[in-house]
């Protein structure tokens, strides 16, 4: 579904919190008369969303894949490993907002026009995944320079690791024995340019803490898993749809087998 402001979505009309878009999901689901139990599934920062959503309805989710889930402590545990020894406040200004000055900057630029050969409209874009077909690419890059999105993507930005980490945080429970599986990305290649030995340690200490990460996403659950998907990246769900596919069924019939359906 398209988030408010992404996509065919109207206007966002407040603060892009996880608990904000958790509210419009389940609007939506009964809007659509689609009721629970509902299997979810998130996909980087919304695995933050997917989990706040059972930890907020835990009667109304059967399972959840997440998809190389963002994780409320990821910010400070990129900060600690940091080598420049950063304080929170210098992070923040030195790492956080520069992404979010540029994000204000893109909607002064995109409501005023700009044209697709610029420099601006290249950084105000998003990378397009080349399993998507040209129109798919096409009218994603559409989306992606309106206003309304820029808006939405800011607030987003703004909220993801202030707002939503400390709502995470706040609701943080155990699931039980709620099935829980995580597609974590592979380790990334090594560079093809030489590289310094500090620098590859300090590459792979960001992986194993993101594994670390993904291991405590699981733990919400007795049975959570984590899978490490081979050859892939942060877009799992493009570069390797068949094992999103894959914990999606085994999860549907796990869930069917203890209902008895």
């Amino acid at each position: 579904y398209d988030r408010a402001g992404v996509g065919f979505s109207d206007e966002i009309t407040r603060p892009a919190t996880a608990a904000n878009m958790v509210d419009d999901l389940r609007k939506l689901l009964a809007a659509a008369d689609l009721r629970p139990p509902y299997l979810l599934v998130g996909a980087s920062s919304g695995g933050l969303n997917a989990r706040l959503f059972a930890y907020t309805y835990p009667e109304e989710v059967v399972g959840l894949v997440l998809v190389d889930p963002s994780h409320e402590d990821q910010t400070e545990g990129y900060r600690k490993l940091d080598p420049r020894g950063l304080s929170p406040e210098e992070w923040d200004a030195q790492v956080i907002e520069p992404g979010l000055s540029l994000r204000r900057e893109c909607i002064v630029a995109v409501e005023s026009g700009m044209a697709p050969e610029s420099e601006m409209y290249r950084r105000c874009s998003f990378a397009q995944y080349p399993q998507l077909s040209a129109a798919v690419q096409k009218a994603t890059i559409a989306f992606q320079m309106a206003p309304k999105f820029q808006r939405a993507q800011l607030s987003e930005e703004e909220n993801v690791f202030r707002a939503t980490v400390r709502q995470l945080k706040a609701a943080s429970r155990s699931l039980g024995a709620m099935p829980v599986v995580v597609l974590a990305h592979d380790r990334p290649p090594l560079p093809t340019e030489p590289v310094s030995s500090e620098k590859i340690a300090q590459r792979n200490a960001r992986y194993e803490l993101w594994l670390a990460l993904s291991r405590s996403s699981a733990a919400i659950s007795e049975i959570g898993e984590v899978r490490v998907v081979p050859g892939t990246g942060h877009g799992i769900s493009l570069e390797k749809p068949e094992a999103v596919i894959t914990a999606v069924r085994e999860l549907i019939l796990a869930s069917r087998a203890t209902s008895g359906e």
